[in-house]
């Protein structure tokens, strides 16, 4: 908190009262409030420190104070000279040591948290993988199609452009987020979102915040660059036994009182003079200002400053102005002045000569301002300025060197003539050779560079008086393009001076557009100059570091004919630095062509109904390639419909396929797979086959047609010792799309059956297809394994199939029908029938079983059929190999026979559970 002398009566030392406060501008607007003459004072009570609002831009800076900083606040301010006079009789001891104990020193350097820079963006780039292609609705997370490229705004302010891809096709886009909060409320948040076939400069499908009118880049970042220092361009060479004992003499020479010089210096080598001014001494120059566009700057003041048109120089270390279409704009640096007159009470009129080439900022005025500046002259012509480089030392002795003078400051050696310099302030450094690099850095087509800068303490020096001003930092920058991995063509060099005064951490960008594409790369190298030495300073800040480096490929006119893209500019505000998790999503939807009519529709639409999505993948030219005439398009639709009507919820397929090697029959098993379904292939036209309860088996199998030896049953009581339940993870979209799991029969199993399943997103869905899997667990007594000839080539998983026990000795007969008369048949296996009621179940064309009551006939091979069969029966003694089999079962045993397909493999092993229909019990709990 910064504090505060109130002086209610300046003749009263016993009226002073001393407070506290994080609100200077409150204080005082509290204190002026009872005493409408109160001025207030930053530091000792003087012209040159008061700091009485007088604007709103003056009373802005009462709020941006220091915790080290005092204020003198005089409440009965008459005529300015008096009360400070008065105040200074008064309390002149107690004022002297408060000063001495409450001096500010260097101001608290101010590191950047990481908070308040963007964290790295979530969202990835999958390189050589598949583009996501979407089917349903689906959390959408975008790939990046490069990585995110970095750069600083003139202000300092840190800024993210992404260019990604959501995938396939055309899309419905809804809630746009960067991480969990909506992009629309997040300030510096721009997206646009381009269909296929859009142009990235053009008019978007979706449009949040600022619109995109430039290409975009695609950019390459530099892997060498890791946050290197660029070290300083200079080091002193002058110790503690030498400082104040430089004295310079005409016509180019330095001495030292001390000697030792020869064991600094050596012939030929090359040196950086900082000196104070010898001579007419630097004015200070505060007060309110008018600057007006053409670069005239009018200061009002105080201040009696003799001969100021002799100054040729002015430093401003404070000139802020409020522009009405830019904001604020700082137009501090070192001009050269055109002009200086003083007129009226001290009004000084300076011209500056070249106000837009040593700072931009004044291009982007728009109107003339106004603004409490602070300023010191300098450079006067009759003063001695030795300060700068000298290209070489002439000659060396213990109390001397000579020095090569340059053209620019022969004029100030030539004042020295006939003058005898009992004292000076001279430093002396030597150059280091700071370059770092050469980094080389491939990228194709390159048009544009940008270099990221980084003051991770700021930049500002400190004066004498404890006050802290602007400061600058020179930098060189050198690229060149490469070819076949070896330099070729010029080295393009820039140098740079930015000026900044700032004591919290910083960045700036320079970008560089190329005269011509490097096709195949570059490289760069940078260094740090000297600065521009700035006198009466007792702490110069201004260490930087390079943060990144960028190749960047610029798409004009770009657009992508298959997918949907996504342009996103970040800008480093509070509301986007407070998202934790950066990740780019949105909720999207697949729009396809629907087939329901039999014909392609004439618009997509948003779906995520099965049968539209496996009419998208079999078209598709990267996954089906394939005619729609290939599916039987009235049993995909009517399957669908059949699905949502039995479960009585709708039943749909949302996922991303991600992966290169999924082939389109496996990328159809898992549509499949999530709509309890089974995807068939039959005259090479490809259908569904919904599993529900069946009452009839579709084929029949005994020794006739199984290999002998190959069967094996086992049986069990209860649930599997292997698993006591199951555990079937989905997304979940009312919990963020998070992945949710249903475990049953309850939450305490310890041996869970995982159930894959992909494309689940509802949580009826997920319900149901849990259910069938616990209850196939639950009622599974018996399984069957065998290996089967051709027939097995008629039936697939999930079919209900109908198998006569081979493990153990016949009680009644299985075999081939061999012969017909009316309805006498004669069988290939004896048959003796017992008491009771007996039923033959006869394998007949088509995929049909049909189970017909029967009685012995005239002797141990015939039987008598209650009445003819379906369909005509295929006899063995008519010549065919694959003759209707038969099977002669009791009444209670024919559903102990009756099994669901599992499995079967390529060798026609097939692999069985015993039917029930208590799988399907739960199949009704949404129906209403």
């Amino acid at each position: 908190m910064s504090r505060l002398r109130i002086y209610e009566d300046p003749l009263d030392a016993s009226k002073i009262n001393v407070i506290q406060s994080d609100n200077v501008l409150k204080s005082f607007l509290y204190c002026r409030a009872k005493h409408p003459q109160s001025r207030i004072y930053k530091g000792k009570p003087c012209p040159e420190n008061d700091v009485t609002p007088i604007c709103k831009m003056s009373a802005l800076k009462l709020l941006d104070t220091d915790e080290n900083d005092v204020f003198e606040v005089v409440c009965h301010a008459g005529e300015v000279a008096t009360i400070i006079a008065v105040v200074s009789a008064v309390v002149s001891i107690g004022t002297a040591i408060w000063t001495y104990l409450a001096m500010p020193g260097a101001p608290e350097q101010i590191n950047r948290s990481s908070n308040n820079e963007l964290t790295n963006r979530v969202n990835k780039q999958r390189l050589n993988g598949r583009v996501a292609d979407i089917y349903g609705r689906v959390k959408s997370i975008p790939d990046l199609i490069a990585p995110p490229i970095l750069y600083y705004r003139e202000d300092g302010i840190e800024v993210e452009d992404c260019l990604m891809c959501i995938g396939q096709g055309h899309y419905e886009i809804q809630d746009i987020k960067d991480g969990d909060t909506l992009g629309s409320t997040i300030a510096g948040f721009s997206s646009s979102v381009y269909a296929p076939g859009q142009s990235l400069t053009g008019v978007p499908q979706i449009r949040i915040g600022d619109e995109f009118t430039q290409p975009p880049c695609v950019g390459k970042k530099s892997s060498a660059i890791t946050g290197q220092s660029l070290g300083q361009a200079s080091e002193s060479v002058i110790d503690t036994d030498l400082e104040g004992t430089l004295i310079p003499k005409y016509p180019n020479r330095i001495y030292s009182a001390n000697g030792g010089l020869d064991t600094i210096f050596t012939v030929g080598e090359a040196v950086i003079i900082d000196a104070e001014t010898i001579g007419v001494a630097d004015a200070l120059l505060s007060g309110n200002a008018n600057i007006e566009l053409d670069g005239t700057v009018t200061i009002a003041t105080a201040q009696d400053i003799h001969e100021p048109q002799k100054f040729r120089k002015v430093q401003f270390n404070t000139m802020l102005i409020e522009d009405t279409i830019n904001g604020f704009i700082d137009l501090a640096g070192v001009y050269s002045i055109s002009s200086i007159v003083k007129t009226g009470a001290f009004d000084y009129e300076i011209k500056l000569s070249d106000q837009s080439t040593v700072n931009p900022n004044w291009l982007r005025m728009t109107e003339e301002n106004s603004a409490a500046v602070s300023a010191v002259l300098t450079d006067n012509e009759m003063a001695i300025d030795l300060a700068g480089e000298y290209p070489s030392i002439l000659a060396v002795t213990p109390t001397y060197i000579e020095l090569e003078v340059p053209s620019a400051l022969q004029p100030q050696w030539d004042k020295l003539q006939g003058q005898s310099i009992t004292s000076a302030d001279i430093d002396i450094s030597k150059h280091k050779s700071d370059w770092q690099g050469w980094f080389y850095l491939n990228h194709s087509n390159i048009k544009q560079l940008i270099f990221n800068f980084y003051f991770p303490q700021g930049m500002y020096s400190v004066g004498t008086n404890g006050k802290v001003y602007a400061y600058n930092a020179v930098y060189s920058i050198q690229y060149q393009e490469v070819v076949n991995g070896l330099p070729a063509g010029a080295v393009e060099s820039f140098t740079y001076a930015d000026w900044r005064e700032s004591t919290s951490s910083f960045g700036l960008s320079r970008k560089f557009d190329l005269p011509k594409a490097y096709a195949e790369g570059v490289r760069f190298r940078l260094k740090k100059e000297v600065d521009v030495y700035v006198r009466k300073k007792t702490q110069r800040v201004n260490d930087l570091k390079i943060k990144s480096v960028y190749a960047c490929s610029l798409l004009h006119d770009y657009r992508d004919a298959e997918a949907t893209l996504i342009r996103s500019q970040t800008v480093a505000t509070d509301g986007a630095l407070s998202v934790k998790e950066r990740l780019w999503n949105c909720i999207a939807t697949r729009k396809l062509y629907t087939y329901r009519s039999g014909q392609r529709s004439a618009e997509r639409i948003a779906t995520s109904n099965f049968a539209d999505i496996v009419c998208a993948l079999t078209t598709d030219p990267q996954v089906g390639n394939r005619s729609i005439e290939t599916l039987d398009l009235e049993n995909l639709y009517s399957t669908a419909d059949e699905i949502d009507q039995y479960f009585g919820v709708p039943i749909g397929f949302n996922y991303t396929f991600d992966d290169a090697k999924i082939s389109y029959e496996e990328s159809l098993a898992i549509v499949a797979g999530a709509v309890f379904c089974d995807v068939r292939r039959e005259s090479n036209r490809v259908y569904f086959v919904f599993e529900r309860p069946q009452d009839f088996p579709v084929l029949l199998f005994n020794h006739r047609n199984k290999q002998p030896g190959s069967e094996k049953r086992t049986g069990k009581f209860g649930v599997s010792r292997d698993n006591d339940g199951i555990k079937l993870k989905w997304v979940n979209p009312a919990e963020s799309w998070a992945e949710s799991e249903i475990s049953l029969p309850d939450d305490k199993i310890t041996n869970a059956k995982n159930i894959e399943v992909r494309g689940v997103t509802s949580r009826e869905h997920a319900h149901l297809l849990a259910h069938r899997a616990w209850n196939k667990l639950l009622h599974q007594r018996r399984s069957c394994q065998f290996s089967a000839y051709h027939e097995a080539d008629l039936v697939t998983r999930n079919d209900l199939i109908l198998v006569a026990n081979d493990t153990r000795p016949m009680v009644l007969s299985s075999g081939s029908v061999i012969e017909q008369d009316g309805l006498y048949i004669t069988l290939s296996q004896p048959c003796r029938l017992g008491a009771g009621v007996h039923y033959v179940h006869l394998n007949l064309p088509g995929r049909k079983v049909d189970s017909i009551q029967v009685t012995q006939g005239s002797h141990d091979r015939e039987l008598l059929l209650a009445r003819a069969p379906v369909a005509p029966l295929v006899l063995e003694y008519d010549g065919n190999l694959s003759c209707s089999q038969y099977i002669v079962t009791t009444d209670s045993d024919l559903k102990r026979d009756l099994f669901l397909i599992t499995d079967k493999s390529s060798s026609n092993e097939l692999t069985c559970i015993n039917y029930s229909d208590a799988y399907y019990e739960n199949d009704h709990d949404f129906v209403v």
